[in-house]
């Protein structure tokens, strides 16, 4: 009798975690999320452009190669560090997370950067998880960048 009660709760939450998960799944399938399959050929600050062209998209990217970005990507998006422009944040697929808030063009070129020097991209799970450093330490860290010759 036991057994039989365990079986049908067992039964009864494994439904609900799949009703639930078909919730979540329709919920952040709508025309709100953008997946990108691979970054290949998109230049660093035309999608930094694109983000801040749709402030209320989320983009998530699957696959990204590790040169998709070279050293001056890197410097240009220095200039975009300061800026608190309204823009669509970046999530990995890998990520369960969906903000449900807009980034700025600041913490995304940051993100960007940090991807650039961590040789991934995104280094993060979502850019709202990366620490923002400042100019001069992002500076310091592409001027010491250890392939440039």
């Amino acid at each position: 009798m036991k057994k039989k009660f365990l079986l049908t709760l067992l039964i009864i939450l494994l439904l609900a975690a799949a009703f639930t998960f078909r919730i979540l799944f329709y919920e952040s399938s709508d025309d709100k999320r953008v997946v990108l399959q691979d970054t290949e050929g998109l230049e660093p600050v035309l999608f930094l452009g694109l983000l801040i062209e749709h402030p209320d998209k989320v983009y998530s990217i699957t696959g990204s190669k590790n040169n998709w970005m070279t050293y001056e990507d890197a410097r240009l998006l220095l200039e975009y560090l300061d800026s608190d422009e309204s823009c669509a944040p970046v999530v990995s697929s890998l990520s369960s997370y969906l903000p449900m808030q807009s980034s700025t063009a600041g913490r995304e070129a940051a993100s960007m950067i940090e991807g650039f020097l961590r040789y991934e991209y995104p280094p993060a799970l979502h850019s709202g998880s990366i620490r923002i450093r400042s100019y001069g330490w992002y500076v310091r860290q592409l001027d010491g960048y250890p392939f440039l010759t």
